[in-house]
């Protein structure tokens, strides 16, 4: 679980209940890909269902 870069954009990889996913930070900064990952692994700690829901642009 954690950031990875892929070419110049940071990706994130998580794992909840068992399901694995990797989605796109959709940004170069890694300043902002780490805020983006602590809010996803907040979202999934709160809601759980992050992981079934469609996806969609991430808002900060």
């Amino acid at each position: 679980m954690g950031l990875y870069k892929r070419d110049k954009v940071w990706w994130m990889a998580i794992s909840h209940k068992g399901q694995q996913i990797r989605r796109s930070c959709e940004t170069t900064s890694k300043n902002l890909a780490e805020d983006i990952f602590c809010k996803v692994k907040t979202q999934i700690t709160e809601r759980g269902d992050f992981l079934t829901q469609e996806r969609q642009p991430l808002r900060i």
